[in-house]
């Protein structure tokens, strides 16, 4: 059963410093050449290569300053230097003809500089963005868009559900171009499944300019006020059952995750997911049999310490060790990281067995609470 879920939980982090070794004709471990060639954006990697290469042959054969066959072949009988040519034989994370092709570019010519720089500039940007009360939790980033998306859904808030309608029309490194309406609604019409982009379409009188990193506030016709809080990056973002697969330095996400202790498996919970949407929230695990797992990124009253990596958090409790194994990273910033974890043998989830993946605060009395039970 392990070793099943051990390939499947391989994901794109793990494998792209495997994926120009791949190309570079050495072997991999199996669960690698798994993973690419049945993910999309690796293989897409993969292919990249080729075409790289060939764009950098080109280059360097255009060099300012012509040469023939001979002459060139003449050129590059250099003498052999082990110490300065080592770098091409270690294991790197793009192809070693790469780097051989543009070294020659760039000392032929400097104009490899620009075509590369303006290869980049060209790339497109994503805003990834969330939309929630203001002032009642953070707010999740859980959507994702490029220039010209238009996007809608219903927020279903404490007081009354609101209708959300959202066009982007400009994404810069550090400003998007905004059309946003939210109109508060009754259940009644939330129920029979109300369109914002029907009935919120003229966008007109609503544009915005939200400036990438601040909260920006969104009233609501009707009463209330959004909160809007979003990044621009470089890359899609993946967002897996509305979590982010890319979590950020302070959040905890759990993404059917696996239970293990002494290689015993104790739980599976697959197709589950929380989010611990900062430091003052931490990742909850209920393991019938076993008890409740807390697990935090500050110190926490009763905790021992444990290391995340990526999909895979171990830590030793009572003597035993553990180990949690998600489909997604844990959290974010640089690996391996320090967390904090507790076991409570001693009482049950006060929700019981049906809800066995969730979130906590971490203020003082439910921190208490781990140690006396519910």
């Amino acid at each position: 059963m392990e070793d099943r879920r051990m390939r499947m939980v391989m994901n794109c982090s793990e494998a792209e410093p495997f994926v120009s070794v791949l190309y570079d004709g050495e072997p991999v471990p199996v669960e690698v050449a798994d993973h690419v060639d049945g993910c999309p954006n690796c293989r897409a990697c993969l292919r990249s290569y080729s075409e790289m290469g060939a764009g950098l042959r080109l280059m360097a054969s255009k060099a300012a300053h012509p040469t023939s066959p001979v002459a060139l072949r003449d050129k590059l009988r250099l003498p052999f230097r082990p110490a300065r040519l080592a770098f091409l034989r270690a294991q790197v994370l793009v192809p070693r003809f790469a780097l051989a092709l543009l070294a020659a570019a760039l000392v032929a010519t400097s104009a490899s500089i620009v075509v590369l720089r303006a290869q980049n500039e060209v790339r497109p940007l994503w805003f990834q963005f969330g939309v929630n009360d203001r002032g009642l939790h953070p707010t999740l980033m859980s959507h994702v868009a490029q220039a010209g998306s238009d996007l809608e859904w219903v927020i279903w808030r404490v007081d009354n559900p609101t209708g959300v309608h959202i066009a982007v029309t400009a994404i810069k490194e550090k400003s998007v171009q905004l059309r946003i309406r939210a109109l508060k609604l009754s259940r009644e019409e939330a129920d029979k499944g109300y369109s914002p982009k029907k009935e919120l379409r003229d966008l007109s009188h609503h544009e915005f300019t939200y400036t990438v990193g601040e909260q920006f506030d969104v009233p609501v016709e009707g009463g209330g006020v959004l909160a809007l809080l979003g990044q621009v990056v470089d890359h899609q973002p993946r967002i897996a059952f509305g979590l982010p697969g890319e979590p950020g330095p302070d959040q905890i996400v759990l993404t059917s995750p696996l239970v293990l202790a002494d290689a015993t498996l104790l739980a599976d919970l697959e197709n589950a997911s929380s989010l611990a949407q900062d430091r003052n929230w931490g990742g909850r695990i209920y393991v019938p049999g076993t008890g409740q797992i807390v697990i935090s990124l500050q110190p926490i009253p009763g905790a021992v310490q444990g290391e995340a990596n990526w999909g895979d958090l171990r830590f030793t409790w009572q003597g035993r060790s553990y180990l949690v194994r998600t489909a997604s990273p844990i959290t974010g910033g640089d690996q391996t990281r320090a967390v904090w974890v507790t076991l409570d043998s001693e009482h049950p989830w006060a929700h019981g067995e049906n809800w066995q993946l969730g979130v906590m605060p971490l203020t003082p009395a439910a921190v208490k609470s781990i140690q006396q039970g519910p």
